[in-house]
């Protein structure tokens, strides 16, 4: 199957239809089903206001994986359900500079919505791969190359 590259991923984007996720939340009875996985390296978040509410734009290199067809995808924005927001968001803003990435990978989840509160037979869950960290894998490549001018040792 070959990568589809996206302007945005989202659970929709990643062809995961409110249908679809319905019947897969419903035949599971309760249990947690994983749909999507999505790992990457965010380098910014841009909150913003749609006709649905708030929502958080994160940039970065992203990849996606529908979990249930096994399409891959690939994008530059990420726009996940509220549920999985805030705790990235918090490290994207708390980041010690710009220049750093924070590293991610998360699964998104769906169960049975029994109170249908919120309108659909299912809600959304998130489920850590990994924790969220600060990456800054172009500090490290320069400290560990010889200083410039050949002068001796690596760069601190």
């Amino acid at each position: 199957m070959t990568v589809s590259f996206l302007k945005k991923l989202t659970v929709r984007e990643a062809g995961l239809s409110m249908a679809e996720l319905e019947k897969v939340a419903v035949a599971a009875a309760g249990q947690e089903v994983p749909v999507l996985r999505i790992v990457g390296f965010l380098t910014g978040a841009t909150v913003a206001q749609s006709s649905y509410g708030p929502y958080t734009s994160f940039e970065g290199e992203i990849a996606g994986t529908n979990i249930l067809s096994g399409q891959e995808y690939r994008s530059g924005k990420l726009i996940l359900p509220s549920v999985a927001e805030a705790p990235l968001l918090s490290i994207v803003n708390n980041r010690e500079d710009d220049t750093m990435r924070v590293r991610f990978a998360v699964d998104v989840t769906v169960t049975e919505n029994k109170s249908l509160k919120g309108g659909t037979k299912f809600k959304y869950g998130v489920r850590p791969l990994i924790e969220p960290s600060q990456d800054d894998e172009l500090s490290k490549m320069m400290k560990s190359l010889p200083a410039p001018g050949g002068k001796e040792g690596k760069r601190k």
